[in-house]
């Protein structure tokens, strides 16, 4: 028995293969940050409880992705999951 003291939750987001070409995942990104500045857009979002990242880029989204897995990674060793 032990305490694992955290708050879950989740997240979304569009990921391509690492070997991608770099000027694709800059053109998914762009559309993508253009269709997220759309207000009706926000609004389906909100309405489904989904809380919009307007200023994302792939950078910050691998940066997230980096900071998650260093703080899940203690819980699922002391839970005996491989990451």
């Amino acid at each position: 028995e032990f305490d694992i003291d955290v708050v879950a939750s989740t997240y979304n987001l569009l990921a391509a293969p690492v070997q991608a070409p770099k000027e694709r995942v800059q053109v998914l990104a762009r559309a993508l940050a253009s269709a997220m500045k759309r207000p009706e857009f926000q609004k389906q979002l909100v309405s489904q409880g989904i809380q919009p990242v307007t200023d994302s880029s792939p950078e910050k989204a691998n940066a997230f992705v980096a900071a998650e897995v260093a703080r899940w990674k203690p819980v699922a060793k002391k839970l005996g999951i491989e990451i």
